[in-house]
């Protein structure tokens, strides 16, 4: 199975660390993506790509999302079933339950972080639906840091974002376009991050969906409180022409 490492170029200790988390699973094989700097991107680009200026605040998110549409891409090229996504600052652990597991051909996305996983089951598959809830009991976010993607799952991401644009964070834009009409007008809507996800959910076209599950078994383990290369981004950003 690919493995493909979100990092940027000046964080080698990251990538090392990753290397060495993943080299006792031949099974998987890594491939570094040389994340997009956000902090580097001029306004025009950010008024561009979103088509809101509230991003030019924001430009490590934005850098965030075109690190993994850069993924994404490599994912199309390469036309494996399906393939795993990491970023740098994710601890994987149990990767081992990911050597027998197949894809079905109609699921493009299982979010597979330590946020999504509300039922440990193992190699199941999991409605998603269940893990808005598991978010709001806990306040945790979505998390892009571990999912799996198969190659139908990039294609459509990469249709969907070039109609849509880069607007908001990745994880949020993962979630809702994992959400049906129904699903999304049966959720609190006003409760914690299910507010922002169900108003791009909104905004997006609703033909414009992916069949997300989640896994069973969380692979990747979130530290709170560690470094964030997006927020480092942003700050960098706002910084630069001061």
């Amino acid at each position: 199975m690919q493995c493909y490492i979100i990092n940027l170029s000046g964080d080698t200790e990251r990538m090392a660390k990753m290397r060495t988390a993943l080299a006792p699973h031949p099974f998987i094989s890594v491939v570094r993506v040389n994340a997009v700097r956000g902090g580097d991107l001029p306004d025009i680009a950010c008024d561009m790509l979103t088509s809101k200026a509230e991003m030019r605040n924001h430009k490590g998110a934005l850098g965030s999302s075109l690190s993994h549409a850069v993924a994404w891409e490599a994912i199309v090229r390469y036309g494996a079933q399906a393939s795993l996504i990491l970023e740098d600052d994710s601890e994987p652990e149990r990767i081992e339950f990911l050597r027998d597991l197949r894809m079905p051909a109609d699921i493009d996305l299982v979010f597979c972080n330590g946020r999504m996983v509300y039922q440990d089951s193992g190699t199941n598959l999991l409605p998603l639906f269940p893990a808005f809830e598991f978010m709001i009991r806990n306040s945790t976010a979505v998390g892009a840091d571990g999912y799996l993607l198969s190659h139908r799952g990039a294609k459509k991401l990469l249709e969907f974002f070039s109609r849509d644009g880069f607007y908001s964070h990745l994880d949020l834009r993962l979630a809702a376009y994992g959400l049906t009409l129904d699903e999304m007008n049966a959720l609190p809507q006003q409760k914690y991050v299910i507010r922002d996800i169900c108003t791009l959910r909104r905004i997006y076209d609703f033909k414009n969906h992916i069949n997300a599950r989640v896994l069973g078994t969380a692979i990747t383990r979130h530290v709170k409180g560690g470094g964030s290369s997006r927020r480092a981004e942003e700050s960098r950003g706002t910084q630069s022409l001061s």
